[in-house]
């Protein structure tokens, strides 16, 4: 006979389990052109992902009684193009208007592969941000005299015999800004 408590984490694992079926299920369907039944899947996996959502807000509150990788939905890597579907995040945030459905909104269903990806993704965009911003700069110190150009990739000037004490400390006096930079290394030669 079960317990109140055994019941309740049954019912939550069959409630986890059900909206997790049903995101997987309509994700694996063939592709379809017809745009009202695009728009009726995503209704549903949205609807779905928020009742996961709430499952995993009681959860984490009430100490993870589910495991959080029973949330993972592994299929996703397979099925979304993960990394566009960050990029359109991240650019829909700037807008003001109500956003269409991205699995970003629901960090806990990537597994360790995807939230490693979407790192390297914003990583990437990262260093593209800051390459972007030293082009812009050094373009305007070409009009404007009070703006020094800036390099546009981190450079670091190494010797192979030091070459972490080195690295360490011309890191040591970059800014965070630097270091989103796409990294060059040049090694010094010592003479002797």
């Amino acid at each position: 006979m079960f317990t109140p408590l055994a019941m309740k984490l049954e019912q939550a694992f069959f409630l986890l389990s059900l909206y997790k079926q049903t995101v997987i299920y309509l994700l694996q369907l063939p592709q379809s052109q017809i745009q009202t039944e695009l728009f009726s899947r995503n209704i549903h996996i949205k609807f779905s992902l928020e009742i996961m959502k709430k499952l995993n807000k009681v959860n984490e509150i009430n100490g993870q009684i589910i495991p959080y990788n029973h949330f993972y939905i592994p299929e996703l890597r397979d099925k979304v193009d993960i990394r566009a579907d960050y990029v359109n995040w991240v650019q829909q945030s700037k807008l003001i208007n109500s956003p269409p459905m991205h699995f970003c909104d629901y960090p806990f269903v990537f597994d360790g592969p995807a939230k490693s990806m979407l790192l390297q993704t914003d990583a990437f965009m990262q260093m593209r941000t800051a390459l972007e911003e030293a082009q812009r700069r050094n373009f305007q110190s070409l009009f404007l005299q009070n703006i020094d150009p800036v390099s546009p990739l981190l450079m670091l000037h190494v010797t192979r015999e030091n070459i972490v004490q080195d690295t360490i400390q011309q890191l040591a006096h970059k800014g965070s800004g630097d270091l989103k930079k796409p990294l060059k290394v040049k090694f010094i030669i010592l003479k002797r």
